[in-house]
């Protein structure tokens, strides 16, 4: 390995884009940095050592009248890192929700960084566009959903909510693309478990039906929907004359990861004749067991579905999915015409939220290609088992 001296710090407009012997240099420092930042991490505490008062003061010194030397940013930026994460990496971390990432993961993911795809459209991104749509497809298969199915990568479960939303409230009433909820003859409605991620308060917030059209459904005594109370509730709002436009049930909540009663909730959407979603961000992944698939039964008759690969599929965050077996529901919704974009080609832009996309799916991508699987339900049926002996223990 050629010494520092041989490469002289990067300034100027070298730092932005150095020669290629340069780039290499730094990449393999980089590289070497990290590793031993990660040997170090696994010999500290999981939580962080940060002394905050200390950073913020340290962090004002940084006024971007001037510029810092390159070499000194990578390591003052690995530093705060190491010190001030709760690390996921970690050999005693824990956590099911954020686990520690895939190698094949944070390889595509630096591969992602390093072409920087756009997929707003496939004329300028053919092969991430494919990548991403055959990703989607396979996983909405794995989950029961007909071949036609579509959708396209989040960067959470969030914004796979929101979509779902979005889409409902469209599919229940084709105006509301042009006049919003005025469309409605009355306040549109929609129901998730008091158990459910509470980001759904925000996105009733966003879509502009107001946190009061959030029915908050009382549970089971064991952290499910209950099926009845939402039935009464669904018929109090028909005979108070809202309008239901979703049943949104939950499969992993975040407090404890119950499934809600996924068949019984779909029954009650065909019966009210309204979208049927389920939040599958956390447990989605038990589609990869056939031990544990039945755990699911249900989502297969879902509308639209979400999953986040980052959770329970330990890839790079975020690294969401949004899925619907009715692709032209999801087109009319998000549709527009740009006179700087082609009128019709599989793009990001007639499809989602967002008019840009980064090229998250080769991180999932490559994780998948790397293991069958059946070799990705191991490793979930280890972290049942972990997670079960860990809960009896405390019971």
């Amino acid at each position: 390995m050629e010494s520092q001296n041989d490469h002289p710090p990067l300034s100027g407009a070298r730092v932005l884009f150095p020669q290629s012997e340069h780039r290499e240099y730094w990449d393999y420092r980089l590289t070497r940095e990290l590793s031993d930042a990660t040997a170090r991490v696994s010999q500290g505490p999981v939580t962080p050592t940060l002394n905050l008062v200390a950073f913020r003061d340290e962090l004002a010194k940084f006024d971007f009248s001037e510029p810092r030397p390159f070499d000194q940013l990578l390591h003052w930026t690995i530093q705060q890192m190491e010190h001030g994460l709760v690390h996921v990496t970690h050999p005693r971390y824990f956590g099911l929700f954020n686990p520690s990432p895939t190698f094949p993961a944070q390889c595509a993911d630096r591969i992602a960084a390093s072409f920087n795809p756009q997929l707003a459209t496939s004329t300028t991104s053919p092969a991430a566009v494919e990548i991403e749509a055959h990703l989607i497809r396979a996983v909405a298969s794995r989950a029961g959903l007909p071949p036609h199915a579509a959708g396209h990568f989040t960067s959470g479960g969030s914004e796979a909510n929101y979509t779902a939303l979005i889409c409902a409230l469209t599919s229940a009433n084709p105006e509301f693309a042009m006049h919003g909820s005025r469309a409605f003859k009355g306040a549109p409605v929609f129901y998730v478990s008091r158990e459910s991620h509470l980001a759904w308060l925000k996105i009733a917030h966003q879509a502009g039906i107001g946190r009061s059209a959030v029915r908050l459904i009382a549970t089971d005594g064991c952290g499910r929907m209950d099926a009845d109370a939402l039935a009464c509730t669904l018929n109090a709002d028909l005979e108070g004359g809202c309008i239901p436009v979703m049943i949104a049930a939950t499969a992993g909540t975040t407090n404890a990861g119950m499934i809600d009663p996924l068949a019984a909730c779909s029954r009650l959407a065909r019966s009210a004749n309204v979208w049927y979603h389920v939040d599958a961000a956390w447990g989605g992944a038990l589609i990869a067991s056939d031990r544990l698939r039945h755990q699911l039964n249900g989502i297969e008759e879902a509308d639209s579905i979400t999953i986040d690969a980052h959770k329970w599929f330990a890839t790079t965050m975020g690294c969401g999915m949004f899925m619907t077996r009715h692709p032209p529901v999801l087109s009319s919704a998000f549709q527009v015409a740009t006179s700087f974009m082609p009128p019709i080609c599989p793009a990001w832009i007639h499809m989602s939220r967002q008019c840009s996309g980064r090229g998250d799916s080769s991180a999932f991508g490559c994780f998948c290609r790397s293991r069958r699987p059946d070799g990705m339900a191991t490793r979930n049926m280890s972290s049942v088992r972990f997670n079960s002996q860990r809960c009896w223990k405390k019971t």
